[in-house]
């Protein structure tokens, strides 16, 4: 996985690839508005991702947000 793409198909070969990536544990996935929400509580973050390319629309929580919550809120989960 990187900061900018997270493939869901043959998401199994991945790890054979000569750049495997790290994986994370994922506590659940919905599909909406044709693209995919995916809960990741180890890493505190809710991910939405591209249905088409794999790549990340959005996160949510986490080390590297892409929301700005205001003084003194925390998101958690």
């Amino acid at each position: 996985m990187t900061a900018s793409c997270f493939c869901l198909e043959n998401w199994w070969e991945r790890p054979q690839q000569l750049h495997a990536w790290g994986y994370f544990p994922i506590n659940s996935i919905a599909k909406g508005d044709g693209h995919y929400l995916v809960l990741a509580q180890h890493a505190s973050t809710v991910f939405k991702i591209n249905d088409t390319d794999g790549g990340i629309i959005w996160r949510l929580g986490g080390s590297r947000t892409d929301f700005e919550l205001g003084p003194d809120v925390e998101f958690g989960f």
